[in-house]
């Protein structure tokens, strides 16, 4: 089960999460396929962190959390 995501670390503010689904560059050709993964990102500073999963994305934020 995934735990709720934290505040913020800098800013303090609401953190959402982002799945980037797998896909293929058509007209930038060079850049390579990406295979998906997932981003937490505060909604106030931008601030963000990605993973290949969910679960490691969301345990990753939330252990940068330093305020409580």
């Amino acid at each position: 089960m995934l735990s709720k995501l934290k505040p913020c670390p800098f800013c303090g503010g609401e953190a959402c999460m982002i799945e980037v689904e797998p896909h293929t560059h058509e007209i930038a050709t060079w850049m390579p396929d990406y295979t998906g993964g997932f981003f937490v990102e505060c909604t106030n500073c931008a601030c963000g962190i990605s993973a290949d999963t969910k679960e490691v994305a969301v345990a990753a934020w939330n252990r940068r959390y330093q305020n409580e």
